[in-house]
C-alpha cells in the first residue's frame, strides 16, 4: 500500500456578488430636465399673456418698447425667449450658490491663515528662543543623569 497523500476536492462557495451601488445622477438629471421643461412651458404661456408694457422709451422720436410686445410675438420667438430665460435661471441656480460657497471658503481660509500667522508665529519664535536659552541647562541635566547612573 502506498503512502501517497490523497486529497479530495472540496467545494468552496463563491462570495456573493456585491450589489452595485445605485447611482443617483441619472435620477437627478431627469428631475432637472423635467423641471426645466416645466419652467420653459410656463414661461412660454406667460409670455403669451403679456399685454402692452406700462412704460415707453422714446429715443429720437422712435418708440423702443414697440419691439418688446411679447404677447404679439410669433411662437418661435416666444419659445426661444422662454428657453433662454430658463437657461439663465438654471445658470443662476447653479453658479450663484457655488460662487457664494467659494467666496465663504476663501474668506475662512484667509481668516485661518491670519490667525495662524498672528498667533502661531510669535509663539514659534518664543519657543525657539526658549529652546536656545535652555539648551545648556538641558545638556547639564543630561550629563548629571549619566554620571549618577
Amino acid at each position: 500500500m502506498s503512502r501517497a497523500l490523497i486529497t479530495l476536492p472540496t467545494h468552496t462557495p463563491r462570495p456573493a456578488a456585491a450589489a452595485r451601488p445605485r447611482r443617483r445622477w441619472p435620477l437627478v438629471m431627469l428631475i432637472l430636465l423635467l423641471a426645466s421643461a416645466w419652467a420653459t412651458l410656463t414661461l412660454y404661456q406667460a409670455l403669451g399673456e403679456v399685454g402692452p408694457l406700462p412704460f415707453s422709451v422714446d429715443v429720437n422720436g422712435h418708440d423702443l418698447t414697440a419691439m418688446l410686445q411679447f404677447g404679439q410675438a410669433d411662437t418661435g420667438a416666444r419659445l426661444a425667449l422662454a428657453c433662454g430665460l430658463t437657461l439663465a435661471g438654471l445658470i443662476l441656480a447653479i453658479i450663484l450658490p457655488m460662487t457664494v460657497l467659494l467666496l465663504v471658503g476663501m474668506l475662512l481660509a484667509l481668516v485661518a491663515v491670519t490667525v495662524l500667522t498672528s498667533v502661531g508665529l510669535p509663539l514659534l519664535v518664543v519657543g525657539g528662543v526658549l529652546a536656545l536659552l535652555c539648551a545648556p541647562l538641558l545638556l547639564l541635566g543630561w550629563l548629571l543623569h549619566k554620571l549618577v547612573r
